[in-house]
């Protein structure tokens, strides 16, 4: 941790009039000067008294540089706690991500609804495109709809197509997923900057799927907050919405235009880098 230019300045002045007391107590500094210009012992009392005055200066500053070094301790013991606090919340976000990971690999679907067995990201992809190509969804009846009545209705969709069928599969999932998103937005001693980037490195963690199954399983009741989580942290700024799915929650308003926006603070870093820097953190905790 550098010291404040301010600290170390008053270490020096301290050192120096420390220097300059002991000179003139043990007789040196009255000798030195005296000796050459040739004043008499009261001249010398004299001037010796001269250094009342900065003697209660000095005094002055030393408590105030006391009550700098307080002050200063305090912040540095403020700065370390965070950094500590830090350092624990992110070993509980990524041992998280490593149960995501393992809960994600788990989903398996296959017969007899289909015809092959299905794991992971496949299987979610195909769980997707159930809602993807609904005869309904992509009707032009829907697409005449008003917002909340095509929110209602493709919440609906997904309940009777999807959620009711593969609650007991991908529960789990997302039930890891809502609770790091839920760890993130709760903490109270996390900066808003640091929730950011976490959720940022969550959110690099997911593909168009995920991100979409996310937002549709947002609208279900039993998924609590998770579309407050989704609205905060923007969740959707990723996802595609030129065509399909996307186009239809973003035109609909399933979701507000800020869970697809990026931030208008700048704290936005490119979807890249957090990918490069999520894959080189799990690589660490894995070696």
């Amino acid at each position: 941790m550098k010291t404040p230019w301010a600290l170390t300045a008053l270490c020096v002045l301290a050192a120096a009039t420390i220097l300059l007391w002991w000179l003139w107590g043990n007789g040196v500094l009255p000798t030195l000067i005296f000796n050459k210009t040739g004043d008499n012992a009261q001249e010398m009392g004299a001037w010796g008294d001269f250094f009342g005055p900065i003697s209660a200066l000095f005094s002055g500053l030393s408590f105030a540089g006391v009550i700098f070094t307080l002050f200063y301790q305090i912040s540095s013991f403020r700065k370390q706690e965070y950094a500590s606090h830090r350092d624990r919340f992110e070993a509980t976000f990524f041992q998280m991500i490593e149960l995501l990971n393992k809960s994600r690999n788990e989903i398996t679907i296959g017969p007899p609804v289909y015809q092959s067995t299905f794991r992971g990201y496949e299987a979610i992809s195909n769980i997707v495109r159930i809602i993807k190509e609904s005869d309904y969804i992509n009707s032009f009846s829907f697409y005449m709809e008003d917002e909340d009545s095509s929110k209602l209705l493709l919440s609906f969709e997904f309940r009777s197509d999807v959620f009711d069928a593969y609650h007991t599969i991908i529960g789990p999932y997302f039930r890891i997923m809502y609770n790091i998103l839920r760890i993130i937005y709760s903490d109270d001693v996390l900066r808003e900057p640091d929730k950011i980037f976490y959720a940022n490195l969550f959110r690099a963690s997911l593909n168009a799927d995920e991100l979409a199954l996310t937002a549709l399983n947002g609208l279900m009741p039993e998924s609590a907050d998770l579309s407050k989580y989704i609205r905060h942290f923007h969740l959707l700024k990723y996802y595609p919405t030129d065509t399909g799915l996307g186009q239809t929650m973003r035109e609909k308003r399933i979701y507000p235009p800020e869970a697809f926006a990026a931030r208008e603070d700048g704290s936005e870093t490119p979807r890249a880098w957090y990918h490069f820097n999520f894959c080189c953190r799990c690589r660490r905790k894995g070696s």
